[in-house]
């Protein structure tokens, strides 16, 4: 009980989905949509309130990252499309706007200072564990927004937040809920069944010759051999690039010199900054207040004018620091001057950046070591070899491709660069063996110039850069197996699917004798102690078993059940001992059940203010 009442919690009913502005309805999911027609074009209004078409477009293009980011690599991004997910954002915003609105009629309110702290705990506003307003307004832009947009944004969903935090609240379980809900969740039933399996039915299926014409004329389809194709081929082998080439001492030494200036300079920085924005103030006054504040960083203590003056809400209040710097992150502007430090203490000029201006201050800095020659020599030789190797293959391709399309053959191309003529055996598209294993060489194989004009292929790269030019040698079309190759198989598929038909024919004629009360002609086997959470049976065993009713003189405790293909089990309760409780699970079921609660009650609300809204989408 524990650990289903465990797994339970974890799932949809025991979390609200938090996402990047802390937003706390995606637990309603799509049963409530507005069952409204709408236009792309139009926005939605929720009592005279728009929800713009960009703030749509925008979380719409969002659901549907975060969903290919869920389902992984393997999906087609195609079959999730906008249409598909558009009706639940558009719910989504809807709940939001109810609940919004519901929370300003309240006057639940939330302080900047608030804000601020919600916007500094945010794990994706962090960098090295720090609030980053470089990672801050990264992700403002990734929605779409301005930085002030955002922390708005935040801000008010922190007040919803706390309004269906209020109402969540006000749940609780009471004692005789409590023990319902062990009694029925820790319920211990016992039974009698049998397992019927296809099986046990094979020895009383015949299957006639005729079944297994008639069955072979009907899909001789599913008995055709692929067409399969053997080709010559000639192979320039990359040993032949490779071999002439072997960079010189004085290539490599350059080639150590160019990696010396291009990580020479690599560096591990702490920097701290101040952020003065034009947010409450004009850019020139931004820009002045900046340059003053640049003046004073020289005498005066940088921290206190970072707490004091800065409006970056995250790194003001820890004077300015925001930890590790690290390439990429930050707009270009600001890496730049920040790459320009190298003395620890130093301040750079004022740097305007699309968030304000920005005095930086260098707190540290570590310089790593480089490696020597004669440690980089190998890796350094080895990417010579691959960047000449790189340089020679278009120009040795172009004079392979125009021999092989001006020859009737690929003698001329295998003298021309002395190669030998080497061959396959027949394969299908499915590939073989050898280089018939390229999925390339295949698709060359199967091109309508190879297959079908009888040409020399287009030039095929190999995954070590070989080059291969192939042509058809023999080629077998489809044709149908005959009857006497796959009669065995047709007649064995027969009789399983018979004996299914006939175990399911069994376990139905079974379940209707133990419904109607009478006695079986077959032995049923006790089973004793079973609990909704049995790992020894089957889940769709378990669901019947917990579905029939308790047994009564009146009434059917029947159940069946097909556990597998070809497997059912059918059987009847004999016995139902309602559960409890046990201390050690106590607290979580009572804290599963208060979410339960708490959730319904905010889908309740949330139902009622949508009765009296008016929600239009034009």
């Amino acid at each position: 009980m524990l650990e289903g009442i465990r797994s339970g919690a974890k799932g949809p009913m025991g979390k609200v989905l938090v996402v990047v502005i802390c937003l706390a309805f995606g637990l309603w999911g799509v049963s409530t949509v507005v069952p409204l027609v709408f236009s792309s074009g139009a926005p939605v209004t929720v009592n005279g309130e728009d929800i713009s078409t960009n703030e749509i477009q925008r979380r719409v293009q969002q659901e549907r990252q975060q969903l290919l980011q869920q389902l992984g690599s393997d999906v087609d991004p195609s079959m999730i499309t906008e249409e598909m997910v558009r009706p639940q954002v558009i719910e989504r915003l809807v709940q939001q706007r109810l609940v919004a609105q519901a929370a300003k009629r309240n006057e639940f309110v939330l302080s900047d200072r608030s804000v601020d702290r919600v916007l500094a705990r945010e794990p994706a506003f962090q960098d090295q564990g720090r609030f980053s307003s470089e990672a801050f307004s990264r992700i403002a832009a990734q929605q779409g927004m301005t930085p002030r947009q955002l922390r708005d944004a935040i801000g008010d969903s922190e007040v919803t937040n706390q309004w269906v935090t209020g109402l969540q609240r006000t749940e609780f379980v009471l004692p005789h809920e409590l023990q319902q809900y062990g009694e029925y969740s820790n319920q211990v039933r016992d039974i009698d069944y049998v397992i019927l399996e296809a099986e046990d039915f094979l020895d009383a299926v015949d299957i006639s010759d005729t079944d297994v014409a008639q069955y072979y004329d009907a899909n001789q389809s599913d008995y055709t051999t692929p067409e399969r194709v053997a080709v010559d081929y000639v192979v320039y082998p990359r040993e032949r690039l490779e071999a002439d080439v072997e960079p010189s001492e004085e290539e490599i030494e350059a080639a150590y010199q160019m990696y010396l200036d291009a990580e020479g300079g690599s560096a591990e920085r702490d920097i701290s900054h101040i952020l003065i924005t034009a947010d409450d103030r004009s850019t020139e006054e931004a820009r002045e207040l900046a340059e003053e504040l640049r003046q004073r960083a020289e005498s005066e203590d940088f921290a206190e004018l970072a707490e004091t003056y800065s409006d970056d809400p995250g790194s003001a209040s820890m004077g300015g620091n925001l930890g590790q710097f690290q390439t990429g992150v930050f707009v270009d502007a600001f890496e730049a001057a920040v790459q320009d430090m190298e003395e620890v203490g130093e301040l750079s000029n004022v740097v305007e950046t699309e968030f304000g201006f920005h005095i930086i201050r260098l707190d540290a800095i570590e310089f790593e070591d480089m490696d020597s020659l004669d440690d980089m020599r190998d890796q350094l030789r080895t990417e010579l070899i691959e960047r000449e190797i790189a340089s020679q293959i278009p120009v040795i391709r172009d004079e392979i491709a125009n021999i092989a399309f001006a020859s009737l053959d690929l003698q001329e191309l295998a003298e021309a660069f002395e190669l030998d003529i080497e061959s396959t055996e027949l394969f299908s598209r499915e590939g073989g063996d050898g280089i018939a294993a390229n999925a390339d060489v295949v698709s060359a194989a199967f091109s309508s110039d190879v297959l079908q004009e009888d040409l020399n292929s287009e030039v095929v790269a190999l995954d070590d850069m070989s080059l291969v030019v192939l042509r058809k040698r023999d080629y077998e079309e489809p044709s149908v197996l005959p009857l006497e190759d796959v009669e065995d198989e047709i007649r064995t598929m027969l009789r399983q699917r018979a004996a299914i038909a006939r175990a399911q024919e069994e376990a139905e004629a079974l379940h209707s004798t133990l419904a109607a009360g009478e006695s079986p002609n077959i032995s049923l086997q006790p089973r004793t102690g079973i609990t909704r959470f049995d790992e020894t049976l089957a889940d769709s065993l378990i669901n019947e078993i917990f579905r029939a009713p308790a047994p009564e003189d009146e009434g059917s405790s029947a159940f069946l059940a097909e556990t597998a293909n070809g497997q059912w089990a059918v059987g009847r309760v004999t016995n139902v001992s309602p559960g409890e409780i046990g201390e050690d699970e106590h607290q979580q079921v009572v804290e599963f059940m208060q979410q339960n609660l708490r959730n319904a009650a905010v889908e309740s609300v949330l139902t009622d203010l949508r009765e009296q809204a008016s929600i239009r989408v034009r």
